[in-house]
């Protein structure tokens, strides 16, 4: 017996947290619409999620603990 899957291609990521498009969607993912980023007026915390960085730009995302998708979060590696 064959069961059918539905294989989708995901779009490039999302920047909406670095560019601040929308207050709404800032720190979600653009796929499932978890919260990744969670801003306070002292903290950042990134939820449950496993980082990845650019060694070149410097730039840093985060997967979704949810649908694993990355989205982008406000940090810059330096080192």
């Amino acid at each position: 017996m064959t069961i059918p899957i539905k294989i989708e291609t995901i779009l490039p990521m999302q920047t909406s947290l670095v560019s601040g498009s929308r207050s709404d969607t800032l720190g979600r993912c653009h796929v499932c619409g978890a919260k990744v980023v969670v801003k306070s007026a002292s903290d950042v915390v990134i939820k449950n999620a496993i980082l990845k960085v650019e060694g070149a730009s410097g730039r840093v995302t985060a997967k979704c603990s949810h649908c694993k998708a990355w989205v982008a979060v406000p940090l810059t590696y330096t080192g």
